[in-house]
C-alpha cells in the first residue's frame, strides 16, 4: 500500500483552525494562514513574509521550509520532502494496523518525544485536533525557557 498525499494530510476545510492552533499563538503569532495539517499533527503555516513555515509540535520548532506557497505545494511532489514533513511509512504502517482517523483526528504520541515517547505503533493514537494542538502547545510554551536536558515533573489530571 503507498499512501497518496490526500492520506498524509488533514481536510482542513471544515476545521476551526484558530482555534485547535490558540495554544501555539505564543509561537506562531507571525502566522497569517494555514497552509495544511499533516495527520501526524503538524502545521504547514504561511507567513506575513509569503513564506511557508513548518510548526513541528512533536519538537515545538517553526522552520522555514518554503520561499512561496506554490514552492511548497511543488515540494511536496518530491520523494525526500514526503519522507521528511510527513513521515509516509508510519502513516502507512498505522492505517494498515487499523488506526484510522476521523475528520477531526491526527495521530498523538500518547508519550510525547520529548517525553521519551517514540514513533512506534503503541505509542500513537488517534486523538482530536484540538486536544494534540492545545497540549503540545501548552507543554512547549510552559518548557520554552528551560535549558536543554532540564528535568521537569509533569503531573496530568482528568477533567470531570
Amino acid at each position: 500500500m503507498l499512501v497518496t498525499i490526500n492520506e498524509l494530510t488533514k481536510n482542513i476545510d471544515k476545521v476551526n483552525v484558530d482555534e485547535i492552533l490558540a495554544c501555539w499563538q505564543w509561537k506562531i503569532q507571525h502566522m497569517k494562514g494555514v497552509v495544511a495539517v499533516s495527520v501526524l499533527g503538524d502545521a504547514f503555516l504561511l507567513g506575513t513574509d509569503q513564506r511557508v513555515y513548518w510548526l513541528q509540535t512533536d519538537s515545538g520548532e517553526l522552520h522555514q521550509i518554503a520561499e512561496t506557497v506554490d514552492d511548497f505545494h511543488d515540494m511536496i511532489h518530491r520523494p525526500e520532502k514526503i519522507d521528511e514533513w510527513f513521515l509516509p511509512f508510519l502513516v502507512e504502517s498505522l492505517i494498515e494496523s487499523g488506526k484510522t482517523l476521523q475528520p477531526n483526528e491526527v495521530y498523538s504520541c500518547k508519550v510525547p518525544p520529548l517525553f521519551g515517547g517514540e514513533y512506534d505503533l503503541d505509542n500513537i493514537v488517534p486523538t482530536d485536533m484540538s486536544i494534540h494542538f492545545g497540549f503540545t502547545g501548552q507543554v512547549f510554551q510552559q518548557i520554552k525557557s528551560l535549558p536543554e536536558g532540564a528535568r521537569v515533573n509533569i503531573r496530568v489530571q482528568k477533567v470531570s
